[in-house]
């Protein structure tokens, strides 16, 4: 099985149908089988390749700045903890190796990884720094932080954070440990995303029973809602570029969730579905080119 997916990795890519995007390869997860796995996958949705194949749930795939690797999380070791797997020879190595949940995990240029832990409690975010492996906690609270996500130059991390029912987007600078919170609105905020230039912060928020994609300047000004074309849309990632934005698109019942990935401009035109099934494929990444 491992041979044969080596064998697809060389397969050339398609032109992609959004032409003016510059780079057409993204990983996303994907039900098969009842269970999470992480998928590499193109615009054109010619390609589509389970890169983890493993029994076990893996789940929230992002890239190193190598592009030749992919961190993700999953339980494949009894409990949650941060994994990599190198797409050369597709080999998953155990990153944080601890008995708490380890989740959500993100790198910088440097290769420092942001992740999400209860390992002193409740969910916090820790740094486990490149070359050292040496683990720092990163904030610390009576209630949990979530979905870290670093600014290009790697200075700040960008994350929700939920004292209530209503949790909102925060902007931690690592030097200074100085935390403020960008927007203060009614209803849950999560998983932010910065633009490649630094100047903006997409995320998704609730208003009511519908999950909107934001945008937001750094500073908290300018304050953006896309209109929806499904009522649960959320996870949104910027292309290289800053032209795009990759997202989950979901329609739901009391039955069946059906999550796609979609591809809108950062105005919330010229959306079209990318990768679509009778399951769940969701949280798509693009690949950055470095």
């Amino acid at each position: 099985m491992k041979l044969v997916r080596l064998l697809m990795l060389l397969i050339p890519v398609a032109a992609t149908s959004c032409g003016e995007t510059p780079s057409s390869e993204f990983v996303y997860v994907a039900v098969v089988d009842g269970n999470f796995e992480v998928y590499r996958g193109t615009i054109d949705d010619t390609v589509r390749i389970n890169i983890t194949d493993h029994p076990a749930l893996d789940y929230w795939p992002t890239w190193t700045f190598s592009g030749d690797t992919v961190l993700f999380y999953s339980n494949r070791s009894g409990n949650y903890d941060v994994y990599s797997i190198d797409l050369t020879d597709l080999t998953a190595q155990n990153l944080t190796e601890h008995p708490a949940r380890d989740i959500n995990p993100v790198a910088n240029a440097a290769g420092d990884i942001a992740f999400v832990s209860d390992r002193d409690g409740n969910r916090e975010l820790y740094l486990l720094q490149a070359g050292t492996r040496v683990v720092r906690r990163l904030t610390e609270n009576d209630h949990y932080d979530d979905a870290p996500a670093w600014s290009p130059s790697g200075a700040a991390l960008a994350y929700s954070s939920r004292p209530d029912e209503d949790g909102n987007i925060h902007v931690l600078t690592l030097e200074t440990g100085e935390i403020r919170q960008l927007v203060d609105r009614p209803g849950h905020d999560d998983s932010p995303a910065w633009s490649p230039d630094g100047a903006r912060i997409a995320f998704n928020g609730q208003e009511g029973d519908t999950v909107s994609i934001f945008i937001v300047n750094r500073d908290g000004t300018g304050l953006m809602r896309l209109p929806n074309v499904r009522p649960d849309e959320r996870h949104a990632r910027w292309s290289p570029d800053g032209q795009w934005l990759l997202y989950t698109a979901t329609v739901s019942d009391s039955t069946a969730v059906d999550s796609d990935v979609w591809v809108m401009r950062p105005d919330g035109s010229e959306r079209r579905p990318i990768v679509t099934g009778p399951n769940r494929e969701e949280l798509a990444v693009w690949r950055s080119i470095r």
